[in-house]
């Protein structure tokens, strides 16, 4: 935070002083090897990393949470997650062919939550897209499937009977 605020702090500035590396320069200067952004993954370049809550935890680095750095991630061309990026971590959790358990869990809901709000609001979503959101590996009663079609019931009495038969 101490290095991210006043670097975003500086960019916002309309004063000009000697040494001042050009936006670009500075998207070169983050990019560089391993990268200057630091994420609980470690050290990343701007390209490989998102911005945002980091409901991927483990799976997809994020920008670390610090306040006013908004226009430095976003100088960095640094993005918010996409579709693309939530049916991905889906597809990872679902090869892993394993029950969700652990930071999994959260990951999925959380996952499936910004997906719904994403195709939400998307004004139209392309045929490539809805194919992909049809074959969406989803966990049920039955374990991962990709077969369609599956219930969403919130009545505990009502899964159990149906369980069985119905993923």
């Amino acid at each position: 935070a101490i290095v991210y605020q006043p670097l975003a702090d500086r960019i916002g500035s309309r004063t000009v002083v000697p040494g001042d590396l050009s936006e670009r320069d500075l998207r070169t200067a983050f990019g560089e090897s391993d990268g200057l952004v630091h994420t609980d993954l470690g050290w990343r370049p701007p390209t490989e990393v998102l911005v945002g809550s980091p409901i991927f935890r483990s799976r997809k680095a994020f920008v670390p949470q610090v306040p006013r750095a908004e226009r430095l991630w976003s100088t960095l061309r640094i993005r918010q997650p996409s579709l693309d990026d939530c049916l991905r971590v889906t597809g990872q959790l679902a090869r892993t062919r394993r029950p969700p358990h652990g930071d999994d869990v959260a990951i999925l809901l959380e996952t499936l939550r910004l997906l719904a709000r994403l195709v939400a609001a998307a004004p139209e979503v392309n045929r490539t897209t809805t194919r992909r959101l049809g074959s969406l590996s989803l966990f049920t009663t039955r374990g991962w499937t990709t077969g369609r079609p599956v219930y969403a019931i919130d009545d505990p009495a009502l899964i159990e009977g149906l369980r069985a038969d119905l993923p």
